[in-house]
């Protein structure tokens, strides 16, 4: 019992290590991508702190999101093609 205990303890602490860093993983990504928005803006002219740096950023954002999600569509409409493919072959 107390071997089982000690597993117990150790899976909690790495599963609450794991999401800690998980968090910080996320947030990395989250300010490098900002620091390449930043960088594409600032190429295309916009001055930092304006309204337009940040509607730049802001676009560059949703634009990513949108791809994301078109991507993750495609991906789903293959997925479906290939399981139809598989479960009503043509003759």
């Amino acid at each position: 019992m107390n071997f089982i205990l000690k597993l117990f303890v150790i899976f909690l602490t790495l599963t609450l290590v794991s999401c800690n860093s998980f968090r910080e993983w996320k947030e990395e990504r989250r300010a490098a991508r900002y620091e390449r928005y930043s960088q594409k803006c600032l190429k295309y002219g916009f001055k930092k702190n304006t309204d337009g740096f940040r509607l730049c950023i802001q676009n560059l954002d949703i634009k990513r999101s949108a791809d994301l999600d078109r991507i993750i569509k495609q991906n789903q409409q293959n997925s479906n093609n290939y399981i139809n493919n598989l479960l009503y072959p043509k003759k």
